[in-house]
C-alpha cells in the first residue's frame, strides 16, 4: 500500500504530514497477520497502528511515481517466496501464476537459474512471462502434465511455496505432484 500521510498521532516522529509512504500491511495492525486484510489497501484512507519508520511504514522519495510504487509489496511478496525455497542454480522451479507475485518469483531467472517455468492461462501474463526469459505453459491450451514433463523430465522430488494461486491451477499442479511422488511443502504426498 503507497499513500500520502494526511495526519499523524502526536506520538509519532520522523514522519511528516505529505509525506508518500509504503505501509507494510502485516504490520500495519497491532493484531498482524490477523486482520491484515481488513487495512483497507482499496480505501481512500488507512490507519497505521503504532507507526514506525522501517518497522510498518517506509518514507519514499516525494517524486516517486505511485503507480509504479505500488508495485513495492507484490514484487516483495513474490521475490521472498522464491528466496524462501532457497534454490540451487540446478533446480526445477515451477511458478504458478504469471501476475505480479508470480513472475517476481520468476525472477529467478535473474539470479541465473535456467529451469523455471510458469503456469497460467492468461496469453498476455505468459508473454510477460517469457520477456524474462522463462519457459511458459499456458493450461488452457496445453497439457501441463506433458509440459512439464518435455520441460523437466519426469519429477522425483520437490519442496513447494504455494501462495495466492488459482484454486483449479493449483488443483491440477496437486493431481500432477501426487502422480509423480513430489514432495509438497517437505511433506511425503498422500499417495498409496
Amino acid at each position: 500500500m503507497v499513500g500520502k500521510v494526511i495526519e499523524k498521532g502526536e506520538d509519532v516522529d520522523n514522519i511528516q504530514l505529505g509525506d508518500i509512504v509504503f505501509v507494510e500491511p502485516l504490520g500495519a495492525t497491532k493484531a498482524g497477520t490477523i486482520l491484515c486484510d481488513m487495512v483497507g489497501g482499496f480505501g481512500e484512507y488507512v490507519k497505521v497502528e503504532e507507526a514506525k519508520i522501517n518497522k510498518n511504514i517506509y518514507v519514499l522519495n516525494k517524486d516517486i511515481d505511485l503507480d509504479e510504487a505500488v508495485l513495492i509489496e507484490p514484487l516483495c511478496v513474490g521475490t521472498k517466496a522464491a528466496v524462501c525455497m532457497n534454490p540451487k542454480i540446478d533446480d526445477k522451479v515451477v511458478v504458478l501464476g504469471a501476475g505480479t507475485i508470480g513472475l517476481s518469483a520468476a525472477a529467478l531467472k535473474a539470479r541465473g537459474m535456467e529451469n523455471v517455468v510458469v503456469i497460467d492461462q492468461n496469453e498476455w501474463r505468459l508473454n510477460k512471462a517469457k520477456e524474462i526469459g522463462v519457459k511458459v505453459i499456458n493450461t488452457a491450451k496445453e497439457n501441463m502434465n506433458e509440459k512439464l514433463v518435455e520441460y523437466f523430465g519426469e519429477a522425483k522430488n520437490a519442496g513447494t511455496d504455494m501462495r495466492y494461486v488459482d484454486p483449479k491451477l493449483l488443483q491440477q499442479f496437486i493431481s500432477y505432484t501426487q502422480k509423480v511422488g513430489m514432495n509438497l511443502a517437505g511433506k511425503k504426498p498422500d499417495v498409496d
